[in-house]
């Protein structure tokens, strides 16, 4: 290195973390702080986002005090809400990352958070819009890897927040729609049916006809669960009506899926295979691979349930199958066993027909 050379560190944040006492790598920087003089003989430029500089003064002050300068750098306002509006508008789904992606978002967002909690921002307004929907994302966040409690805490904070607000009518209605969902996971089906239903007023009290389609899936998957069937139906036709409207194809796919469910559910085979290649076609048209493999294998399922129907169960099963493993999903080893399964049921069929040749 040159005589004016600078040594600099980015991305130590994600070594010190946002929440704990003394991480390790403080302690150790903290320990060998005056090796750097002989080791290092050059300037360091740490850049660290605020919470970051804060920990670090906490759970490394010799280091800290060592020599150090503090240079403040503003980001442009409208280069930070763009930036913002992107992480909480990622329209990536959840359920499609790696649990160390889903752990990334959560450290991100929560971030965002710290950014925008009342003592650095004034509570009102665009700033209270804007935390309160990283609240949202985060408590889908935390759903999505299994912290329950977590999402619920942080669910109920967007709601406080939004509670009284008329400005904040769109959020209210998807913090309850969100909380719904924890309810049902939680086996709670009465409360979740009660903010589904306080959701859905919301919604169509504002116009929002999307949100209310998939809310409206949302009450009838409850109302399957309790054996309420033609109630569910009713509801499942509603949402369908709303996303044909809407040209929602993903939606419509969803929802013509679950409705082929509730026809299995009522031993309607006919039907339920009907409805179910309906929403294969809207699945291949807009190249949704994921419900494309799962409503292969229901459709495989269904068809080897069917008299003389193996040969077309198989060859849906081994689609869906050959979709799951080249996306490297779980789902592949359930789909595997289904195909083994229809396949050793295959043999004796195999066998009478070769006996009558």
């Amino acid at each position: 290195m040159g005589k004016n050379d600078k040594l600099i560190i980015i991305g130590l944040e994600k070594s010190i973390g946002m929440s704990g006492d003394y991480p390790p790598v403080l302690q150790d920087l903290n320990f060998v702080r005056d090796a750097f003089t002989a080791s290092v003989p050059h300037p360091i430029l740490f850049i660290l986002p605020d919470y970051a500089i804060t920990r670090l003064a906490k759970y490394a002050p010799d280091f800290w005090a060592w020599g150090r300068k503090v240079f403040h750098f503003e980001t442009g306002q409208l280069t930070r809400e763009e930036a913002i509006q992107q992480t909480i508008g990622s329209d990536r789904m959840l359920d499609s990352l790696e649990l160390s992606e889903k752990q990334e978002r959560i450290d991100l967002l929560q971030r965002l958070l710290m950014k925008y909690s009342p003592s650095g921002y004034s509570d009102t307004g665009k700033n209270l819009k804007t935390r309160i929907n990283i609240l949202i994302q985060l408590g889908q966040a935390y759903f999505s890897q299994g912290g329950i409690a977590e999402a619920r805490e942080h669910l109920e904070q967007a709601l406080e927040l939004a509670n009284d607000n008329e400005n904040l009518a769109s959020l209210k209605a998807n913090s309850l729609h969100e909380l719904g969902i924890i309810k049902v996971n939680q086996g709670e089906f009465q409360d979740a049916i009660a903010l589904f239903k306080q959701s859905l007023e919301l919604q169509r009290r504002l116009g929002d006809v999307q949100a209310e389609a998939v809310t409206l899936n949302s009450l009838a998957a409850i109302y399957v669960q309790q054996g309420k069937i033609e109630q569910a139906i009713v509801l499942l036709q509603r949402s369908l009506k709303l996303q044909q409207r809407l040209g929602d194809v993903q939606g419509e796919a969803a929802t013509l899926s679950n409705l082929a469910g509730t026809h299995v559910y009522k031993e309607e085979i006919e039907k339920a295979i009907a409805l179910f290649q309906r929403s294969l076609d809207l699945t291949q048209r807009i190249g949704d691979v994921q419900n494309k493999a799962a409503t292969l294998a229901m459709l495989g399922q269904l068809f080897a349930d069917k008299k003389g129907e193996l040969e077309t169960a198989l060859n849906y099963l081994q689609q869906a199958l050959d979709i799951l493993q080249r996306l490297q999903s779980p789902e592949a080893e359930t789909v595997s066993r289904i195909l083994d399964r229809v396949k050793r049921d295959s043999y004796p069929v195999v066998g009478k027909n070769n006996e009558r040749e």
